[in-house]
């Protein structure tokens, strides 16, 4: 027998799911799988209308997006496609659907993966063959599926990455066209799946991204502009996601959010030292090195970071932003990034000869000044550097 799937169909499934509880609609649903019909694409819908229930939180509504996401559970294990199935059962956990429907669920799941082999499986052979299905099961296009791979994922685990990307918001930009322009409002962060990227920052080098990069996060975190425009060097695909949709993923993965705040300091620093002459000669490997000397730092407009006269117990980097130096008896500076700040007293071990404040938001690292000696040891050529510029500043202030 054949069933036909229409809009009336999903009518009688909305009213069987609002009126009556689990026990007593899994029957009709037990007998819906008898029927012949297109089960990839009927398991394929209701995991839709499983995801567009679930965010209303109205009870009869939310009725409905459990009775879907039974549905679609149960369809992808019998077909077989355990990663998809286990990934709803996950999402069903986290919204407090009935434990009888979760466990319900969870044989059906373990009964096909015990018909499929009679040899019981380790956990990492069943992570294995799940990931495996990836290739066969996966939603998305070619481009996004590569995406399962890239560094900053890595933190999700796999089935739970699985499932992001395969609900993922996909959008193409053409060659010259541009995803933002500095300054533009915005609320979305970006993985480049496939392409090139051009970032523009005004008084700053281009930079050229390219794929498994990642962008406009500073945007999606806070109530922050674009800090830079991003052109296509050539048609590029891109996974979005919204400021709400990464906020969620910090919380349930802290990791993420502090890998992939690492990842962009860690960048940026880079950039920054690559417009600093003095720093041509050091590889990115090097370089590197020396980021993890420091701690990143996030400061508002109008904050003061250190006052004359204070111990320099610090010293930084700033990689974005504008800062306002006022020193007793001179007219105020500003200094902007990339560039040191502090670096005069805490290599010399004097008290501050000024008092630095935030002209603007500004994105900078901090040395702590126990690190004193590790920074001479460690890193003597730099060290050098640093002791170069803070002569150079010293003769300044002598002259003004």
């Amino acid at each position: 027998m054949s069933l036909k799937v229409d809009e009336s169909l999903w009518r009688q499934l909305d009213d069987i799911f609002e009126t009556q509880d689990f026990l007593a609609w899994r029957r009709t649903m037990d007998s819906i799988w008898e029927q012949s019909f297109q089960w990839d694409d009927f398991a394929r819908s209701c995991r839709t209308l499983f995801d567009l229930h679930l965010m209303n939180s109205k009870d009869p509504i939310k009725k409905r997006a459990f009775g879907y996401a039974y549905l679609a559970a149960t369809g992808y294990s019998r077909l077989r496609r355990q990663a998809l199935a286990l990934a709803i059962i996950d999402q069903l956990k986290k919204a407090c659907a009935p434990e009888t429907m979760i466990k319900n669920l969870q044989e059906q799941v373990s009964n096909v993966q015990a018909s499929v082999s009679e040899t019981p499986l380790t956990e990492d052979s069943k992570q294995g063959e799940l990931l495996e299905q990836l290739s066969k099961d996966f939603p998305g296009t070619a481009e996004v599926k590569k995406a399962f791979d890239f560094d900053i994922l890595e933190s999700i685990p796999p089935l739970k990455r699985l499932h992001i990307l395969s609900n993922a918001k996909v959008m193409v930009i053409e060659t010259g066209n541009y995803l933002f322009r500095e300054s533009d409002e915005g609320s979305s962060f970006y993985i480049l799946a496939e392409g090139k990227l051009q970032l523009d920052r005004i008084g700053q080098d281009s930079m050229e991204l390219s794929e498994g990069a990642h962008l406009g996060e500073l945007a999606a975190m806070g109530p922050f502009n674009r800090s830079g425009s991003i052109l296509a060097l050539e048609r590029s695909t891109l996974i979005e996601f919204s400021r709400e949709e990464l906020v969620g993923l910090f919380i349930e993965f802290p990791q993420f959010e502090e890998n992939l705040s690492k990842s962009f300091y860690l960048r940026l620093f880079l950039h920054s030292l690559g417009n600093i002459r003095a720093f041509d000669d050091f590889t990115d490997p090097e370089l590197e090195n020396f980021f993890y000397f420091f701690k990143t730092k996030q400061l508002p407009k109008s904050k003061i970071i250190f006052t004359e006269g204070e111990p320099s117990d610090e010293f930084y980097f700033i990689l974005s932003g504008n800062i306002q130096i006022d020193r007793s008896g001179q007219p105020p500076l500003c200094l902007k990034g990339p560039s040191f700040l502090g670096e005069m007293g805490f290599l010399m071990g004097e008290n501050r000869s000024a008092t630095a404040t935030s002209l603007t938001e500004v994105y900078l690292l901090a040395a702590d000044g126990f690190m004193r000696d590790s920074l001479a040891r460690e890193f003597p050529k730099i060290y050098e550097i640093l002791q170069i510029i803070a002569s150079q500043r010293e003769s300044q202030n002598a002259r003004a």
